[in-house]
């Protein structure tokens, strides 16, 4: 089955979050937000991943994983000259809810 997908937009109408999977019950298969930031002058500058996927541990607490990578950068000058991609990841934790 296809995972549902949602846009968020600025009020400029740029796509600012990507959201793959079922907001209202993301269960072991998880959601993936992709973020996009933009400059000023509405210039996609980076984008991240965030994955959070729950973890299937076989109790009553829900546990999930979460993590934030950096995809990639523009760069620029006067106008783009070309994408960075770094695949780093910034951040990651676990919690229960």
């Amino acid at each position: 089955m296809q995972q549902p997908i949602t846009f968020i937009y600025d009020p400029s109408g740029n796509r600012t979050i990507q959201i793959t999977g079922d907001i209202g019950n993301p269960g072991t298969a998880g959601l993936v937000f992709e973020y996009y930031v933009y400059d000023a002058s509405g210039n996609v500058l980076s984008t991240y991943t965030r994955t959070v996927v729950g973890v299937d541990d076989f109790e009553e607490n829900h546990h999930y994983t979460d993590e934030l990578v950096l995809n990639d950068r523009n760069i620029y000058g006067a106008s783009r000259l070309g994408t960075k991609k770094e695949n780093k990841k910034m951040a990651d934790r676990n919690f229960f809810v």
